[in-house]
């Protein structure tokens, strides 16, 4: 039996987010999406999105599902305008545990290994910028 190829999944993981999360399956329109083997995995300039597919190749299509709304949520969460002068690597990695973490108690399931909050939750009601302080605080 072949093994499905991210292209073929594709079309399942926007069908799942159409039938289960309707507003990303809108949202994953907003911007043109791109199949790209430069990115290591999946990233977003708010204008593309782009999509490893050797990367994704590796998941299902219910975790691709969960890598599209990644992408989405950091461009509704405004997360490249609201990191200022901080330091790129340590904000991202902050969005990262944030949008995870959002995304798991929505019902998406998502790659591991990945950006969490594995200490049970450390940040509930936080902003973003106010995880940052408190990651570049035990830096």
């Amino acid at each position: 039996m072949q093994k499905e190829s991210f292209q073929s999944r594709y079309g399942k993981a926007t069908m799942w987010l159409a039938l289960k999360k309707s507003l990303f399956a809108q949202l994953m329109y907003s911007v043109q999406n791109v199949v790209d083997t430069t990115v290591p995995t999946a990233a977003t300039n708010y204008r593309q999105r782009f999509f490893n597919p050797e990367w994704m190749d590796g998941h299902t299509y219910m975790q691709q599902a969960g890598v599209m709304a990644h992408e989405i949520l950091h461009e509704v969460l405004f997360h490249k305008s609201r990191q200022g002068d901080r330091e790129m690597n340590i904000w991202n990695f902050v969005a990262d545990i944030k949008i995870n973490n959002m995304l798991l108690a929505a019902g998406f399931e998502l790659p591991t290994p990945g950006a969490f909050d594995y200490e049970g939750n450390k940040f509930p009601g936080k902003t973003e910028e106010e995880i940052y302080d408190l990651v570049k605080k035990e830096e």
